[in-house]
């Protein structure tokens, strides 16, 4: 968790634009009974992807506030399985990852299935999973089912993108019909509403580092 002085360091914006944002609810702090605000990583994430619209377009609260929201339920899977911190959460996805290989390196002998299995600890070495004796056979993961885990395939695209891993585009049209948005993953930005008036793109993998 950060505190409000270090969070504001960290999104790049003013302390004053931080106050008015807090205010507004463009900004979420962690449910507390103390006096002192404080803040998740994934918070972090969300304000430094909504922010350069405001640094470099202007775009003031009334759309950063539901913008901020939509990203924010990108990256609430943590809170949904009650995981104390995003380092847990991705340790599970690797695990998830990691099953998938060892499960593939069953139906090879040799050196594919060597590969396979060195390419696995490779994976879990780069996470920080600290794989256990006998992992060959198989790692214990989230038991979640089919609908939760495209949930978790995103939030971590967002902590590929902060560690430049991966590129992420979070566009968002102006038509008469309001403000649409939309978060790409990859090389290109697929978003291109044919009666947009105004169409801005933010570079994820560029907002989001560290």
């Amino acid at each position: 968790m950060y505190s409000t002085g270090k969070f504001t360091k960290m999104v790049g914006v003013e302390r004053n634009t931080m106050i008015v944002w807090l205010r507004e609810g463009v900004v979420i702090p962690e449910p507390s009974n103390g006096r002192n605000n404080t803040f998740s990583h994934e918070e972090v994430l969300t304000i430094r992807a909504v922010a350069p619209l405001y640094t470099d377009w202007g775009i003031g609260t009334d759309i950063l506030k539901p913008l901020a929201a939509w990203v924010r339920g990108l990256l609430s899977a943590r809170a949904k399985l009650g995981m104390k911190d995003h380092h847990e959460l991705l340790r599970a996805i690797t695990a998830k990852r990691v099953s998938g290989f060892i499960e593939n390196a069953k139906e090879y002998e040799g050196d594919t299935r060597k590969g396979l299995l060195d390419a696995s600890a490779h994976i879990a070495k780069k996470a920080g999973l600290d794989l256990p004796d006998g992992w060959q056979a198989g790692l214990d993961e989230p038991d979640l089912s089919p609908f939760e885990w495209p949930e978790l395939n995103n939030y971590k695209s967002f902590f590929d993108a902060s560690s430049g891993r991966d590129n992420g585009w979070l566009s968002l049209a102006k038509s008469d019909d309001g403000w649409e948005w939309r978060v790409n993953w990859g090389q290109t930005v697929d978003f291109d509403p044919c009666d947009a008036d105004c169409f801005i793109v933010v570079n994820l993998r560029k907002a989001l580092a560290d």
